[in-house]
């Protein structure tokens, strides 16, 4: 690793873990043994394979050692069965929950070291995407209950919350039929020079002053393929340069010019990038990055398996541009996803073609919501100093602390009032609370689900009909709220 990078990582792996034997993947590589990273690397590029190419799954079927072989994967079936058939799969998490992996070869438990780390590390992200500035950091911390709520915790484990995320274009030259985003043609880049190298350094600092150290957390892509513009890697530059971090990056076209890609990998590895992603949109592209890279150059870059190919737990999601070709391509496409969402921004969209920036978070899909997010404030800048004054002023009017005591208050529309006994309730969609300790449960229940009453009006009402004090019921609403419980979806402009 260069001295640039050195302390930027930050490996998630467990103490236990590391207790265990296991050695951190995410952090600098030069002190991992040689045979420990082919192992985890090998095993890494057999899954690839297994997922992204029906042939070998039905070879893996018929042989699986002819498979391997074919396929020049440098394991055995004892290494890959584990991790891909599902009955195996189960005694396997049994055997690492027991602390009874003797009989298991060291290549499948380092392989699962290390997906624990990751899995880790993006939650640590996550709580590291936590805004500086004090309305939005409460702001943000609703969001994530919020759609914790309405997608379950499996799915919203997944969304990261980024703070900010900038488009460096306007459009994207592959235009995939299933983008989630329904992203147009390639129109225009933002094209790298001293005066938008000055604009780009300025806004990142305005930013870092509003959003803290989470900044570092965004990224330089969104209904964009980031290689359209010729100039991203120096837009990383100015990036890393300002804030001492680099965002990620996740790319469509990464075999359009293998040896950009690979020095994109080694600048963003150089500034501290923990996981890159390629989208394979074909069996062909899967193909020529596993003859370009070595399973090594790819063991943190995550291969999306967008390709029809790829197996039956990789369809797409049901969200935009998919949503066209549901019927003729069902068979790619989980049916189930079309309430949920892929959008992972809950802050602020910049498009620096445009000179427009978008106060979004996601949501699941619907009606309209189609991409699932929610729009809730956008406009143009003319400037930096512009774009500051525009940031504050939607901080200041869509991202209240506290809870209005005299507006109306509506629970989210997905959620239900359950009462269970006297004294508690239960608030239930996807995931429930339980509010207990309540006396006259029912008309705290009915008040909640009116619709029509403020919090000082619910506070009033429960002192005087069931004897609560109005401090405490407004210590609950309040706490309901920051939990991200009462709707705050932007209302239709007629409203």
């Amino acid at each position: 690793m260069n001295d640039l990078a050195a302390g930027v990582f930050k490996p998630a792996l467990s103490e236990q873990d590391i207790n265990a034997g296991f050695v951190p993947l995410l952090g600098d590589l030069a002190t991992v043994p040689a045979d420990y990273l082919s192992e985890v690397a090998q095993t890494k590029r057999g899954l690839e394979r297994w997922v992204s190419d029906a042939n070998f799954r039905a070879a893996y079927e018929d042989d699986p050692v002819a498979a391997l072989a074919g396929a020049k994967i440098d394991l055995i079936p004892d290494q890959m069965t584990p991790l891909i058939q599902r009955e195996a799969a189960l005694r396997l998490n049994e055997a690492i929950n027991a602390g009874e992996t003797d009989t298991y070869p060291t290549s499948v438990l380092r392989y699962r070291a290390f997906i624990r780390e990751k899995i880790r590390h993006r939650r640590e992200h996550r709580l590291d995407n936590q805004p500086r500035h004090p309305r939005m950091a409460k702001w943000w911390r609703r969001q994530v209950y919020r759609l914790a709520g309405q997608l379950g915790s499996q799915k919203a484990d997944r969304i990261v919350h980024a703070p900010a995320a900038f488009e460096l274009s306007k459009g994207c030259s592959v235009h995939c039929w299933f983008c989630a985003l329904r992203a147009e043609h390639l129109k225009a880049n933002w094209e790298y020079g001293p005066e938008t190298s000055r604009q780009w350094r300025e806004i990142l600092t305005l930013m870092q002053e509003l959003l803290g150290p989470a900044l570092r957390q965004g990224f330089c892509y969104w209904a964009t393929e980031p290689l359209d513009n010729p100039d991203y890697e120096r837009f990383l530059g100015d990036f890393h340069a300002v804030l001492g971090g680099c965002p990620q990056t996740t790319t469509a076209r990464p075999t359009a010019d293998i040896e950009r890609t690979r020095r994109l990998l080694r600048l963003t590895y150089g500034y501290g990038v923990n996981i890159d992603r390629f989208s394979i949109l074909s069996l062909g592209v899967f193909n020529r990055v596993h003859e370009a890279f070595s399973a090594e150059e790819l063991l943190r870059v995550e291969l999306l398996p967008q390709n029809p190919d790829a197996d039956e737990r990789h369809k797409k999601a049901l969200v935009g541009r998919a949503q066209d070709h549901a019927q003729q391509r069902a068979r790619e496409l989980n049916a189930e996803s079309a309430s949920s969402t892929t959008a992972c921004l809950s802050g602020f969209l910049l498009n620096m073609v445009e000179h427009r920036v978008e106060l979004i978070t996601p949501c699941p899909a619907s009606a309209r919501w189609p991409l699932g997010f929610w729009v809730i404030d956008a406009a143009t800048f003319s400037s930096p100093a512009d774009l500051d004054a525009i940031m504050r002023r939607m901080i200041a009017e869509h991202m209240p602390s506290d809870l209005p005591l005299l507006e109306p208050v509506r629970l989210r529309p997905d959620l239900r009032v359950r009462v269970i006994d006297d004294t508690s309730l239960k608030l239930q969609s996807r995931l429930t609370l339980t509010i207990s300790s309540q006396p006259c449960a029912r008309q705290l229940a009915d008040l909640l689900a009116n619709g029509d009453c403020s919090p000082a009006e619910i506070a009033e009402r429960r002192e005087q009909e069931a004897d609560v004090p109005q401090a405490e019921t407004l210590y609950l609403l309040q706490d309901l709220f920051d939990k991200g419980i009462f709707d705050e979806e932007p209302r239709p402009a007629a409203e």
